[in-house]
């Protein structure tokens, strides 16, 4: 590596190439407007470099950032309006009007109110707590579905009248849905308590906004008398038969769950571009600079005693990276000494350098009063301090790794370490006073376990308060039942991704616990609501068929995470649609 004083570019010569390594710098004003032309500013220079048969390398946090926000908004934008199309067809299909557009209102209302009161309450909204929220449209629009879809086997369909039959149903699946995410309240993450409290808001305000907006809009309405069916999920087996199906569905699933893997790792969380990641260690080979997570965090009172602290450090670390259980680190001592090792080395040379060790300088012409005036001038030299040194040209490099002042009279910095092979190695070297060993992906991945773990217990809390409820209004073996069904889809969801290796982290998690709610409204729908069963099971595949369109949509998706919340959402929607139908004949 070479450093162009004139130019202050570093230079990296190979053999058949030369690098420049330039650094550039995001003002802090307006950063997402400079995120969303920085692609375009990188694919330029890649073009003008590509032109002149040079290539043109770029990495940064920036950079995936922008990437990422620009394909999440193409993909939201091309999946919102394939989902908003399909189910608006199958609806137009089905209720032959115009009016289906109303049934939306709600849903609106619904997500309003939800922003409004988390905003209101914790003075911004995650955009976790939007993703999951937005899925909420799957529960929000089977009240109103639910009501309107009685209008399609109802002779002289009355919508105030047939509202007023269906309220307990609708206001038993509110309370029952609201115990579930108003649960999550309680978890240590303030992204789920954002969450519990804009589903909360927004359950409850669809749920009114269907009570009081839709009925007068719906006046003298007359639905197009359209054959939903209705049988095309009633098999009817020999008892033989069907025990024998369950018992070998029963070994299937114990199978899946034995295979099923819970764990979260924060990069699924994120699609990572190949390219970018290519380029990205392709500049960490070349430069030597890590861009991993892991590192060391050392506190002192002084920057000198922050390099002498450093400097014990990497002699540790240098004997582990001779054994090969460290692949390499970077810390400051690397590259400025101490100012004891100064103050040695200055006093090393001053005693051992003799004109015969700077005899070819003096062939070629460099008088010898020169050297010795200099050798003797040596000890008063002023020493080189940290803060001088990381504002020179050449120690923009090492900047990163240096945290500076967190308050008074004590300074950090960082020790990073790359290729480590055993973890407990790097802990055993921090005494968690003022060395600290630092693990983000692990850690992040310790609490989104942790909230999964909790959210979970907490769903199976609320599950024992909904049997409370359910069990004084319909008695023991209608909860049983109602119950039943949400727990059977859950457990066959987790035993199916078991069986398509699929994780188990905290987004299918929030899948698990959407497909309870969506089940547990078709099963209370289907119990308490006063219509024929027949109808009552086509207003429900109705509402799953809507339901499942969005989610089969995300089931896709490029993000890993998204596409496992609607992978779990969509096998849940379908199964609860099928034992909910099994269950209530």
């Amino acid at each position: 590596m070479q450093w162009d004083s004139q130019t202050g570019m570093v230079y990296l010569p190979q053999a058949d190439r030369t690098w420049v390594l330039l650094r550039g710098v995001l003002t802090a004003s307006d950063v997402m407007v400079q995120q969303s032309t920085l692609l375009d500013l990188l694919s330029q220079n890649q073009q003008v470099t590509a032109q002149t048969q040079g290539q043109f390398l770029a990495a940064g946090s920036a950079i995936f950032a922008a990437h990422a926000k620009q394909a999440a908004e193409k993909e939201s934008l091309l999946m919102s309006g394939v989902g908003i199309s399909l189910t608006l067809l199958l609806l137009f299909g089905v209720f032959r009007s115009l009016r289906v557009l109303w049934l939306f209102l709600p849903i609106g209302i619904g997500m309003a109110v939800g922003v409004a009161a988390t905003i209101a309450s914790f003075g911004q909204i995650h955009i976790l707590t939007l993703v999951v929220g937005t899925s909420l449209i799957g529960v929000l629009i089977d009240f109103p579905l639910h009501w309107l879809s009685s209008a399609l086997f109802t002779p002289q369909w009355q919508p105030q009248q047939a509202m007023n039959r269906l309220r307990k149903s609708f206001l038993i699946s509110l309370i029952v849905t609201l115990l579930g995410y108003g649960l999550l309240g309680f978890t240590a993450l303030p992204v789920l308590k954002q969450t519990a409290l804009f589903s909360a808001a927004a359950l409850v305000a669809a749920m009114l906004a269907t009570l009081l907006y839709l009925p007068p809009v719906f006046q003298r309405y007359s639905a197009y008398k359209r054959s939903v069916p209705s049988k095309i999920l009633q098999i009817t087996l020999p008892k033989k038969m069907a025990w024998l199906l369950t018992v070998v569905s029963a070994v299937l699933v114990g199978v899946g769950l034995s295979k099923s893997q819970w764990q979260d790792d924060i990069r699924q969380w994120v699609a990572m571009p190949p390219e970018l990641m290519q380029q990205l260690q392709q500049i960490g080979e070349l430069t030597g600079m890590d861009f991993g997570s892991q590192y060391f965090l050392l506190i002192a009172e002084s920057d000198q005693a922050l390099l002498e602290k450093s400097q014990a450090i990497s002699e540790k670390l240098t004997a582990l990276q001779a054994q090969q259980r460290i692949e390499k680190f970077q810390s400051l001592n690397q590259w400025l000494l101490t100012e004891t090792q100064q103050t040695q080395f200055a006093q090393q040379l001053v005693e051992r350098l003799k004109p015969s060790d700077y005899q070819p300088l003096l062939e070629l012409g460099l008088p010898l009063a020169l050297f010795e005036h200099s050798q003797k001038n040596l000890r008063n030299r002023p020493l080189v301090s940290l803060q001088h040194a990381l504002q020179t040209q050449i120690g923009q490099a090492w900047q990163p790794l240096y945290l500076g002042e967190i308050q008074s009279q004590q300074v950090a910095a960082v020790i990073r370490v790359s290729g480590v092979q055993n973890a407990a190695e790097m802990q055993a070297l921090a005494n968690h006073r003022d060395i600290f060993w630092q693990d983000k992906r692990s850690h992040l991945n310790r609490t989104f376990q942790q909230t999964r773990d909790q959210a979970a217990w907490l769903k199976l809390f609320s599950f024992v308060l909904a049997g409370v409820l359910l069990w004084r209004l319909f008695g023991g073996r209608a909860t049983l039942k109602m119950l039943l069904v949400p727990l059977i889809a859950m457990v066959y969801v987790v035993a199916i991704l078991g069986y398509l290796n699929v994780p188990i982290g905290l987004f299918t998690m929030f899948g698990l616990l959407l497909v309870s709610a969506i089940s547990i409204d078709y099963t209370a729908y289907l119990h308490t609501a006063p219509e024929a069963l027949a109808d009552k099971r086509k207003a429900v595949q109705l509402a799953a068929a809507t339901t499942m369109i969005s989610f089969v949509l995300l089931s896709v998706s490029s993000t890993p995470a998204v596409a496992t919340f609607g992978l779990s959402v969509s096998l849940g929607v379908g199964l609860s649609l099928l034992f909910s139908i099994k269950f209530f004949k």
